[in-house]
């Protein structure tokens, strides 16, 4: 499957850019940043594992480069990395993902096993 680059503008979170492969989807960690407010990519991409970050340099050969036709090297999220990101992050814009999840859908999942 050809990487794919498109726009992701659902719960609240702004829009942010997302490349689709066959092992799921990848948010552009800038663009994460940007959106919930952290200042460092780097340190935002330390709250979850190596497995869910990489960084992409030959963009022009995936397929990725920018609509100016510039390649650039992009810093890559897993889903999941996403998800610890906004969990473990403890700025104002991730707390109503964090309060939704501890709060709401794991108490529901004990509950009713689903």
């Amino acid at each position: 499957m050809e990487p794919i680059l498109t726009m992701f503008e659902k719960g609240g979170l702004g829009k942010v850019r997302v490349v689709t492969r066959e092992s799921g989807f990848w948010f552009v960690a800038r663009d994460v940043a940007k959106c919930i407010g952290h200042s460092d990519t780097s340190r935002m991409c330390d709250l979850c594992r190596d497995s869910d970050c990489y960084t992409v340099t030959k963009l022009e050969s995936e397929g990725l480069s920018d609509s100016n036709g510039h390649v650039r090297s992009l810093t890559l999220v897993s889903e999941p990395g996403l998800y610890r990101i906004l969990a473990k992050c403890r700025l104002p814009k991730c707390e109503p993902f964090e309060r939704r999840v501890f709060e709401e859908v794991l108490p529901a999942v004990r509950e009713h096993g689903v």
